[in-house]
């Protein structure tokens, strides 16, 4: 289960996005876990949660980071 993706802006680079994620193995099974974008952007994948954990993105996440991403970049850095 997904929660609403939420873009961020930041002063430099690409951005941040949050989203719910449910960890089963974690002590909270539902929490926030926040993207770097421009960390993403370089091929990261795994990234911290508001609950201490780490989590690996699924396909269908990166996805849709990667299209929130390029949906709020500058017309000239989208190639």
């Amino acid at each position: 289960m997904d929660g609403e993706f939420r873009y961020y802006t930041k002063d430099k680079g690409s951005g941040t996005v949050e989203f719910e994620v449910e960890i089963a193995e974690g002590i909270y099974p539902i929490t926030t876990c926040v993207v770097d974008g421009d960390l993403f952007l370089q091929g990261q994948r795994i990234f911290p949660c508001g609950s201490g954990d780490d989590h690996r993105l699924t396909d269908a996440q990166a996805k849709t980071v990667r299209n929130l991403l390029t949906a709020n970049m500058p017309a000239e850095k989208r190639g």
